[in-house]
């Protein structure tokens, strides 16, 4: 894609609703956790439920400070996304989403997409330790800039729009004095790309090893994608 097709921009809470559709487009039907949730359908409450905590607790928070690159057309049509947000010691916290607790005592009486998203939390933070109070401790950060999403138009992958995206997002933490950069890549693409902009792999666990996570029918989603990788990089 020559620059001429394509601009880049802060990511602006007016462009919320716009975010999520791309989302819904874009990264729903091929990023494997999402695949694994099915995230695509919204026919049930539980569809319903799942992908409105994605809205509130996956976009929303990263459009409350100009943390986020778009890559956008002249016409200002979004062709990839890069969500960001900047934790401290002061505000990191473990997850907002489903009470993991109160989910898993209760797992015989919901909907299996309910348990296997709660696994999927369990297996994100836990299992591989990405979440702000575990990264900012094990990174020894002070600022760490957290890349929450990366997603490019399935028409215009393989153009090198995922690492520009990538790089801009770096700069910017690098204008708020950010000391570290991480990111959760759970797909072989997503994978390639941190790995050869620079990131280290801090942890990698594979889906195999998880058994709560085979347990589900739905588990052969994720191959070819045998792993997530916590990519880091030190930003001073």
């Amino acid at each position: 894609m020559t620059e001429e097709k394509c601009f880049f921009r802060v990511a602006l809470p007016t462009d919320e609703t716009r975010i999520f559709d791309f989302c819904d487009r874009h990264f729903f039907q091929h990023e494997p956790m999402c695949q694994f949730l099915a995230l695509s359908e919204s026919k049930s409450w539980t569809d319903q439920y799942l992908r409105s905590e994605f809205h509130h607790f996956g976009v929303m928070p990263c459009l409350d400070e100009p943390f986020s690159i778009l890559a956008v057309t002249p016409q200002d049509d979004i062709l990839g996304v890069m969500l960001g947000k900047i934790w401290t010691r002061d505000n990191a916290t473990k997850s907002q989403t489903l009470d993991l607790q109160i989910i898993q005592y209760l797992s015989w009486l919901l909907p299996r997409k309910m348990v296997d998203a709660t696994n999927l939390i369990q297996f994100s933070e836990v299992k591989c330790g990405f979440n702000p109070v575990d990264l900012l401790n094990d990174l020894g950060s002070e600022t760490l800039f957290i890349g929450e999403l990366l997603c490019v138009s399935q028409q215009y992958r393989g153009q090198g729009l995922g690492q520009k995206l990538l790089s801009k997002s770096v700069a910017l933490a690098q204008e708020q004095n950010c000391d570290s950069y991480a990111s959760l890549a759970t797909a072989i693409y997503s994978q390639r790309i941190f790995l050869s902009s620079g990131f280290s792999c801090k942890t990698e666990e594979a889906y195999q090893e998880c058994t709560s996570l085979r347990a589900s029918p739905n588990f052969e989603v994720f191959r070819p994608h045998t792993s997530a990788k916590v990519c880091c990089m030190s930003l001073i």
